[in-house]
């Protein structure tokens, strides 16, 4: 399944990602992982680079970083859990791990 990510990274993770290293770069390398094929992992992360440049993570964003790469699965993106990846809205619920994807 080819998962159409690619405007929601622009949106949610374009204050969150910078410099090489960080959670933040793991968490939208595996975001991008999950697209289908080579191009578009790729376009989407040509994408987010493109849209983060200048940017740097606060140390509370990489914190937050570091706890979505607990949850942010392919898995999850396929059946609709974005904010198991951070991108939604309100992830408390995720963070907390109240929330699963059936």
């Amino acid at each position: 399944m080819r998962l159409r990510l690619m405007p929601w990274l622009g949106l949610a993770l374009a204050t969150t990602i910078a410099a090489c290293g960080n959670p933040c770069d793991d968490l939208v390398n595996r975001i991008c992982s999950c697209n289908s094929n080579d191009t578009t992992v790729t376009a989407c992360k040509n994408k987010v680079s493109a849209d983060t440049t200048n940017n740097s993570p606060t140390s509370a964003q990489k914190d937050t970083c570091s706890k979505l790469l607990d949850t942010c699965t392919c898995s999850a993106l396929a059946c609709g859990n974005y904010a198991a990846c951070g991108l939604a809205n309100d992830t408390s619920g995720i963070l907390d791990g109240s929330q699963t994807c059936h």
